[in-house]
């Protein structure tokens, strides 16, 4: 959108060959139709786990069309309770079918909540999908390396060489924010008086990704001091970033524009496709810009408090 007002000159003063375009979906898509011949298993198909109310359509579909359109390749959409009703494991050859078609990777664009898995048959869904012989996207190690407590134990001392040199680590480390357990096993007390002492200097996460689930200033305090030390540990602090504030326009309604200060996250598009350790593939994606105004607190884009925009480069 931002390259073609610079095209049309509604942004005087920009040069849109200095807009960089993302191509995350064509990216993604090849990366699937890449694991379906690396499957081996004729009109094998790509199943995107959804939720039963989804409220990402549109790119989804972009995906599934793409897809076929590039590679003739299926994608069907399943809820985690209807893969666990319809869809069967092969207890010998490991193939999950669903309706009689063998599934070569599983997308989860659900799972990412407890929310997500209501009784026990969702949690079975996901079980047999990690049993299969199928791409599961994320696979559980990769969705476990994503939880806060995980960040927060490679972050001790050592953690990083047991993966890289320790040069390598050290270089790392450079980049981490504080990471600090509330585990009681760990007695988080000189942390939690901290915090509560200086709540601006941090924040309070769950393991969970996503906007709406962190934890800042009085809600934070008031977690830390009547939580108990159980609840406590589903949580880790973290040192509060603090990045510069730029002067930016936001569009929150058709009939609204703000002119404030905003800060931004710049997020990058891998994909990675790997048997065990072998890395069959690993290519850049793109770019991923999320703005907000510098009092909002948390970021997602989903929640309404953070804004898609674009990397002018200079």
């Amino acid at each position: 959108m931002h390259k073609y007002l610079a095209e049309r000159d509604f942004l005087p003063g920009y040069d849109p060959s200095r807009i960089p375009i993302t191509h995350a979906g064509e990216a993604a898509v090849n990366t699937f139709a890449k694991a379906i011949e690396i499957f081996k298993v004729p009109k094998a198909i790509v199943v995107m786990v959804v939720l039963p109310s989804e409220g990402n359509t549109t790119d989804q579909r972009h995906l599934e069309y793409d897809l076929w359109n590039r590679h003739k390749i299926v994608m069907r959409r399943y809820t985690l309770l209807e893969i666990s009703q319809k869809g069967k494991l092969d207890q010998q050859t490991k193939q999950f079918t669903i309706n009689g078609e063998v599934v070569g990777v599983f997308y989860l664009r659900a799972g990412y909540s407890p929310k997500h898995h209501p009784t026990q048959e969702h949690w079975d869904a996901r079980l047999n999908m990690e049993l299969s012989n199928a791409f599961v996207v994320p696979n559980i190690r990769y969705h476990l390396a994503g939880t806060k407590k995980m960040q927060q134990v490679l972050s001790l001392p050592g953690m990083l060489e047991k993966f890289l040199t320790a040069e390598e680590s050290q270089t790392l480390r450079t980049y981490f924010a504080g990471l600090y357990s509330l585990d009681p096993n760990d007695n988080p007390k000189e942390i939690i008086d901290k915090a509560v002492v200086q709540p601006g200097n941090y924040v309070m996460k769950p393991q969970r990704e996503g906007g709406g689930s962190l934890l800042y200033h009085d809600k934070m305090v008031e977690a830390l001091k009547t939580m108990t030390p159980q609840e406590l540990g589903d949580y880790i602090l973290m040192d509060r970033i603090v990045p510069p504030a730029e002067p930016t326009y936001f569009q929150p309604n058709r009939e609204t524009i703000v002119f404030q200060p905003g800060v931004s996250e710049l997020g990058t598009y891998g994909f990675i496709l790997a048997r065990d350790k072998e890395y069959i593939l690993n290519t850049f994606g793109g770019l991923l810009l999320r703005t907000k105004s510098e009092g909002a607190e948390d970021g997602g884009v989903c929640s309404g408090v953070a804004f898609l925009s674009s990397v002018y480069q200079v």
